[in-house]
């Protein structure tokens, strides 16, 4: 069997409290299309499965991301990057990396050219630099790409046309973010802060650590404990020993190795049960028991029991990826919110693509 995997973001395991970055745990698409890559043991390849477990577009990619945008990103069998419809059209092939569709417009590169496509895949923004010079970001909501250099240039923002909107030098901060709530985190020295989309800077740089806002709040870090600002700088009136992101109103905290949700005001909202915990998407989060996996709701209430051994960051259009390994054997199930297996595949330990682009997982 050819070493096939499918390409998803997820989320790597987390085996403690200690304080993690988790500013790339979550893909920012909100795609409604109703297919989801699978593999189709019947080519050997992947496709994908409508919410019926059927295929809609049959098993004939390396690899296969979720929709984005209305368009997908699949791996052809030359090992080239290309971009489908939800009929399974390949519109545009070719390139030697392709990220999905952010703003109706994707990150690729060629074997001569670096820079954005349209979703007719036609070229919208052809950097005049090339990845040896820079490293580009996915367009976020409020529009704006950043162009982070591997030398001493300058960090630049542009806009959706390419434009520079405005740069931010080495002397100025040693690191930069996109934004995300209208809000780029920063680090000057030792120290994060945060700028606005006209590059001034809104909250000083004075956390030993920060992530981006999200829900209106982000997470900071100093020498003495972990909390929440709002987008005015303001504390929230509590500490953990780690926390992640908040999303529909409540946040993952851990304190004492035990996990929990508060909300927006601080006030504990889902008691310190779980081994690990994260955030709320569709209404409901992953968590960790007893070295499962399961899901709940808002209440707290168990909806998917802890059987799972690795299992996707969050439900997508009311479908979730998750597996129960049997040696080295996985068995892999899209699974509905009441825990009904959709459709299921069996792969080897050697035929998955051994990155942290895989599940939740616990350490073999």
């Amino acid at each position: 069997m050819k070493y096939i995997y499918l390409y998803i973001i997820l989320l790597s395991f987390l085996t403690s409290c200690q304080y993690t970055d988790i500013s790339n745990q979550f893909s920012p698409t909100n795609d409604t299309t109703k297919l989801w890559p699978a593999y189709d043991t019947e080519n050997n390849l992947y496709g994908y499965i409508d919410q019926k477990g059927e295929f809609k577009i049959k098993g004939q990619y390396m690899s296969a991301a979720t929709f984005s945008c209305g368009l997908a990103r699949v791996q052809l069998i030359d090992n080239s990057y290309g971009y489908i419809d939800k009929q399974g059209n390949l519109l545009v092939k070719g390139f030697t990396s392709a990220e999905q569709h952010f703003e109706n417009l994707a990150l690729v590169t060629t074997e001569t050219e670096f820079g954005y496509i349209n979703q007719k895949g036609t070229w919208s923004i052809i950097l005049p630099y090339n990845t040896n010079q820079y490293s580009a970001s996915n367009f976020s909501p409020e529009k704006i790409a950043l162009l982070s250099p591997f030398d001493t240039s300058s960090f630049i923002y542009i806009d959706k046309t390419g434009k520079t909107m405005f740069s931010v030098t080495k002397n100025q901060a040693n690191f930069v973010d996109n934004f995300s709530e209208s809000l780029a985190r920063f680090r000057k020295g030792s120290y994060y802060g945060f700028i606005n989309t006209k590059g001034e800077i809104v909250i000083p740089p004075k956390y030993s650590y920060a992530d981006n806002f999200s829900y209106g709040f982000a997470i900071i870090k100093t020498n003495d404990f972990i909390t929440f600002i709002n987008k005015k700088g303001e504390k929230l009136k509590c500490i953990f020993d780690n926390v992640k992101a908040f999303s529909n109103g409540l946040a993952p905290v851990c304190k004492g190795k035990k996990w929990g949700y508060i909300d927006t005001l601080g006030h504990t909202k889902i008691q310190f049960l779980f081994d690990n915990a994260f955030p709320f998407y569709e209404g409901v989060a992953v968590v960790r028991k007893n070295q499962k996996y399961g899901i709940i709701n808002q209440n707290g209430e168990t909806i998917i029991p802890f059987e799972y051994d690795g299992i996707q960051n969050k439900f997508h259009n009311g479908m979730i990826l998750a597996y129960k390994r049997i040696n080295s054997t996985f068995n892999f199930y899209y699974i509905n919110s009441k825990n009904i297996p959709i459709y299921q595949w069996e792969q080897k330990q050697n035929s998955i693509y051994p990155t942290k682009e895989l599940f939740i997982e616990n350490n073999p």
